[in-house]
């Protein structure tokens, strides 16, 4: 029942986009999604093997799916794009990654990007399940489709460590240094495990050299957005395949303020 109000919702927001872009609303069109596991698996945050496939058969008819990197790029004003644009973001590292997420983007050649907790064993806050060893990582790094960047060496949150710097550099730097020892490359973005992040987070990743940060708020990325905040989109397996064609346009820009009215309005 909650994903059917849920998709209800979706539809009146819709709807709504639809009806203001038919009226000339300029529509800013560069997403970010969010993906976790792809697996069968009851845990919230997998996607079916089948639905993801899907879904990257879907993007990549209808949308350009370009580099991490350019989006930053585009955030800071120095790259434009024509028609929409997505790019794909997976975190943590499963062994599914390699497995499963690999072959598809391989089949539809898009890049992705993997946000890997270096910590490759498994863990409660990782949902228990089997992680990514480092010669996959290297594998799929050599294939010029997945760039490895940093999600923190245990996925600790970085605001409640972030007034022991030692503690702070640790957990950024040793996954930074570990992906970088396997892949050859510097990383040089972060996503913030759990979304956590303060001004001291922020001003340390900047002081070591790090171009962007991102969150997990949803929405557009836009030319002029603080290039340490940038949103991403969650897709996880509470959501059919009309939902997630729904959560591609600004919908997913109408149900945050929607969403953070609710929160303001009963203080949640």
């Amino acid at each position: 029942m909650r994903n059917f109000i849920k998709t209800a919702i979706y539809f009146v927001f819709y709807t709504l986009d639809t009806f203001l872009g038919v009226w000339g609303r300029k529509k800013k069109n560069v997403l970010v999604l969010m993906y976790h596991s792809v697996e069968e698996s009851p845990w919230k945050y997998s996607v079916s093997p089948s639905l993801f496939e899907r879904q990257m058969k879907y993007l990549a008819k209808n949308f350009s799916i370009i580099p991490l990197a350019d989006v930053v790029s585009y955030a800071k004003g120095e790259k434009e794009f024509s028609g929409k644009s997505v790019a794909i973001t997976i975190d943590d590292g499963y062994a599914d990654t390699y497995t499963t997420v690999f072959p598809v983007i391989k089949k539809f050649k898009i890049p992705v990007t993997v946000f890997l907790t270096t910590d490759l064993s498994k863990s409660s806050k990782l949902g228990n399940l089997p992680r990514i060893t480092w010669p996959q990582v290297e594998e799929m790094g050599k294939s010029g489709l997945v760039t490895f960047e940093v999600h923190g060496h245990t996925h600790a949150n970085l605001v409640e460590i972030s007034g022991n710097g030692d503690a702070l550099k640790g957990e950024i730097m040793q996954c930074a240094n570990e992906i970088k020892n396997h892949t050859g490359r510097e990383p040089r973005m972060i996503a913030y495990a759990s979304g956590h992040k303060n001004p001291t987070v922020i001003d340390f990743l900047k002081k070591n050299g790090f171009r962007a940060g991102f969150t997990i708020n949803e929405g557009f990325i836009r030319q002029g957005d603080d290039v340490f905040r940038l949103r991403r989109t969650q897709v996880d397996g509470t959501m059919s395949f009309t939902l997630f064609k729904m959560r591609l346009t600004g919908a997913v820009e109408f149900n945050r303020r929607f969403v953070d009215m609710m929160r303001t309005i009963y203080g949640k």
